[in-house]
């Protein structure tokens, strides 16, 4: 089993990086790499030779996408779609062992992941080169909190100027984030928890502001509840994320 889930840690970056700088940013790397990933780790913990993972692979990178609109949108979808390329992967891995082959040009080919998401530029080689040498999983970090990788600068500022300052959340009239238009697109806008708090409670304005009023955000940014216990009056820190001009 650890043998598969370095594996799949591996397959995930090899697979990912040399397609992210050339995709766009509306597919998820997280259903292209991680799906080609897990699929290669199910079928290595199903017991299948190095034919039997390269085509549940195969099998995997065909369906491999996951596009963002369920975040632009703010829907509580964006919440299951690691869940369900997980669920994919495995579904690969044991259509395999059924005997179903997958595509063993996934990468390089015509219509290969490379062509269709990256316009063939990705460039696989200097990937593969490090594969026994450079070990992905121990570059690999565990969120400190529960929410978009996004949100954490703003989140880290306000604890620690709420750590300086004693009471500083209830001191605070607004704050104002900067960003690049697309961060601003995918954890951005104004905090509305609305009749979906779920949604807006990962969100960069809820985040920093349970930051600042309750000192934490390891929880409190993925409860519901507590988003909803941010009112929009100046007795609570006032968020808005404004987009930097040109960046």
């Amino acid at each position: 089993m650890l043998a598969a889930v370095v594996a799949a840690f591996d397959v995930a970056v090899a697979i990912a990086a040399p397609l992210k700088p050339h995709t766009h940013l509306g597919w998820m790397p997280t259903g292209i790499g991680s799906t080609v990933g897990a699929a290669a780790a199910a079928a290595r913990m199903l017991g299948l030779d190095a034919a039997g993972v390269r085509s549940a692979m195969g099998l995997a990178a065909m369906g491999a996408s996951i596009g963002r609109q369920a975040v632009m949108d703010k829907a509580s979808g964006k919440n299951v779609l690691a869940g369900q390329a997980a669920g994919r992967a495995l579904d690969c891995a044991l259509l395999t062992a059924d005997g179903i082959e997958g595509a063993p040009s996934f990468w390089g080919g015509p219509c290969g992941v490379n062509a269709l998401l990256a316009g063939g530029k990705g460039d696989i080689e200097a990937e593969l080169a490090n594969l026994e040498r450079r070990f992905a999983i121990a570059e690999t970090s565990v969120k400190p909190y529960p929410c978009c990788r996004l949100t954490h600068a703003a989140i880290d500022l306000a604890l620690d100027l709420a750590a300086e300052e004693p009471g500083l959340g209830e001191k605070i009239e607004r704050i104002e984030v900067a960003s690049t238009p697309a961060v601003e697109q995918m954890v951005g806008g104004p905090f509305a928890p609305g009749d979906n708090p779920r949604v807006a409670a990962w969100k960069r304005p809820s985040t920093a502001s349970s930051a600042a009023v309750w000192r934490r955000s390891r929880r409190s940014c993925a409860r519901p509840a507590r988003a909803a216990e941010l009112p929009h009056d100046h007795s609570r820190p006032a968020i808005t994320a404004e987009a930097s001009a040109g960046a």
